[in-house]
């Protein structure tokens, strides 16, 4: 009679992590490292700007007018919870970093960067980059649009990495569904990862076991954007869905105030 041999959380937690490899390591602490370094007198002191001043603590500003349906949620949780959405700096920028550098290993693991300064670069502009910089100067909502940038790197993620899964695909969709749902200006993170992948798949099928200079490269290619843009779409077409019964919909982030 055979015994079950049960993992404590630990366990598991510890076995994941020596499963990653050295670059996707490298990509997540370069992110924070690097991104604690550009971020930190913001994270130690406080920036105000308009919108804290007119939304904290008891708002998020323009969410569900905006397509925004998730934030809105997010914001009515910490609401009930906690009182409201504070703008607290080291809370929020450390939380929002976390998300940030996590997206990072698995946008190198999606491209399967093997050289650690490659990982560590792409880590570091992902935590640096000037529009991370914007996003800090909304402190209370950062952590929710780290969250998104998040949603839509794991979409792309589980389409890459499984894509014959049904339950991954759905997945991914609900998570383009969600990101959009934060805010849509992060959809296009997803479709790119995507495309490119799907790019490099058509020009270096060898990385990807096509096998080099294959006359089915291209073809293999043709199917997989088919099959990406699907999972892409069916998340799209769900957040408009939505849209339908008042949450907004993707056009509806153009500047539309309340009435």
């Amino acid at each position: 009679m055979k015994t079950i041999k049960w993992k404590t959380p630990e366990q598991y937690l510890t076995e994941w992590y020596r499963n990653l490899s050295g670059a996707v390591k490298t990509a997540f602490y370069a992110a924070f490292v690097l991104g604690l370094a550009a971020h930190l007198y913001q994270f130690t002191n406080k920036l105000y700007n308009y919108d804290e001043l007119a939304n904290t603590p008891g708002g998020i500003g323009l969410s569900t007018e905006q397509g925004r349906w998730l934030l809105n949620w997010m914001g009515r949780f910490m609401r009930s919870v906690f009182g409201g959405s504070y703008s607290l700096p080291f809370f929020n920028g450390i939380f929002a970093l976390l998300f940030l550098s996590i997206s990072a290993g698995m946008v190198v693991s999606i491209f399967k960067v093997r050289n650690r300064l490659t990982a560590g670069l792409i880590g570091g502009l992902m935590t640096v980059f000037p529009a991370v910089v914007s996003m800090y100067f909304f402190m209370f909502l950062a952590l929710y649009y780290a969250i998104g940038i998040f949603f839509s790197v794991y979409a792309a993620y589980l389409v890459v990495k499984y894509p014959k899964s049904i339950v991954g695909n759905i997945a991914a969709a609900v998570l383009i569904m969600c990101s959009l749902g934060v805010y849509q200006a992060y959809f296009p993170d997803t479709v790119c990862i995507l495309l490119m992948v799907v790019i490099l798949k058509a020009a270096f099928g060898g990385l990807y076991g096509l096998g080099c200079h294959s006359c089915a490269n291209c073809h293999v290619a043709l199917v997989v954007l088919l099959w990406n843009n699907g999972s892409a779409l069916s998340g799209l077409l769900a957040y408009n869905a939505i849209g339908k019964d008042g949450y907004g919909k993707v056009g509806d982030a153009r500047g539309k105030r309340d009435s």
